[in-house]
């Protein structure tokens, strides 16, 4: 039998620019800077467009500072 999942369905995560690029670079070597950088700015643009903020059920603080 399925049942329905205790959470809900469209949760988000966030933490600070810095943090979350700190995380990447640690995880994938200086050498991807410029890589991170274009990415973080086109996700930040994604997600403006669809209002991702807006329409999460759930956020989630993953900064643990």
């Amino acid at each position: 039998m399925c049942q329905s999942a205790p959470w809900p369905s469209s949760p988000i995560t966030s933490s600070d620019e810095i943090l979350r690029r700190e995380r990447g670079l640690a995880r994938d070597g200086d050498e991807h800077r410029d890589l991170w950088q274009r990415w973080m700015g086109e996700e930040a643009a994604f997600f403006a467009a669809g209002g991702t903020r807006d329409r999460a059920d759930l956020r989630v603080d993953a900064s643990d500072r």
